[in-house]
């Protein structure tokens, strides 16, 4: 399904506004979030957009979590859990009580896809571009990110050219395991990064990040990118669930977060 053929596309949307932060120099932390400066290690492979003919499973890593101020140093290959606050972290039997005693409400999605990265897709060592995106907590109260071994609940939709309609174009792996979930403390003035994939296709168009934490359900703002209209298309396994009405309200929910396939309409 995946054949990686033409050059990157990258498509300005948002400014970058660098910082001068260097690592672990302790700097008062600014009240105003600001797209930070990303850095990573450049590779000696070719670097292309994911080319997917259909829908395909939304992997995104979770990378760290920073502080507004911090300029960032992303790792080459952020597959593991998250590491550098681990007094933050919240353990899954302790997660729900927490959720329910929290208001967290009021994170904020912001996405810099002015920025080019790269990581790998599942097992293939070729890299491919992505891009990062923020969750920001703005507010003055505490805020829990939740999310399950090393991904968070998120895809990317597209609007379709002929309708102006939102769909996704890609769903949650499928999750066999009830295990895993786990909770990030992000404070007031602090934010999690992740990274989405830049698809290359046959449309220019818009996308959103769809975010789910908790039972919010969190959409960026729109930025312009590629992708396939075969992307519309839920993979085979999905079609049939799809096309029982008791299971698809079950599969919006689970596998599309709130958003519904194009094939319904």
């Amino acid at each position: 399904m995946k054949n990686l053929k033409l050059p990157i596309f990258a498509i300005s949307i948002i400014s970058i506004h660098a910082c001068t932060t260097k690592p672990n120099v302790a700097t008062p932390c600014t009240d105003i979030f600001e797209t930070p400066k990303v850095i990573q290690h450049p590779t000696n492979t070719p670097l292309e957009n994911l080319l997917m003919d259909t829908m395909s499973f939304a992997n995104y890593w979770i990378v760290e979590k920073y502080r507004f101020n911090d300029e960032i140093y992303y790792r080459k290959h952020p597959h593991t859990k998250y590491i550098k606050f681990k007094s933050d972290m919240v353990a899954e039997s302790m997660l729900t009580q927490l959720l329910d005693t929290t208001n967290n409400h009021g994170f904020q999605i912001i996405t810099d896809y002015t920025t080019t990265l790269y990581d790998y897709y599942g097992d293939d060592l070729t890299p491919y571009a992505c891009f990062p995106v923020f969750i920001v907590n703005p507010t003055q109260s505490t805020k829990v990110f939740v999310a399950k071994d090393s991904y968070v609940f998120a895809i990317q939709e597209a609007m379709d050219p002929h309708n102006e309609q939102w769909y996704p174009i890609e769903c949650l792996p499928y999750d066999f395991c009830g295990n895993g979930y786990y909770g990030i403390k992000v404070h007031p003035k602090e934010f999690v990064m992740i990274v989405a994939p830049k698809f290359q296709g046959d449309t220019k168009g818009m996308l959103r990040i769809r975010l789910k934490i908790g039972e919010d359900i969190y959409v960026s703002q729109p930025y312009e990118g590629y992708f396939n209209s075969g992307q519309f298309v839920p993979p085979y396994f999905l079609q049939k669930r799809i096309d029982d009405p008791e299971r698809l309200k079950y599969g919006i929910v689970r596998d599309f977060i709130g958003s519904v396939p194009k094939v319904v309409n």
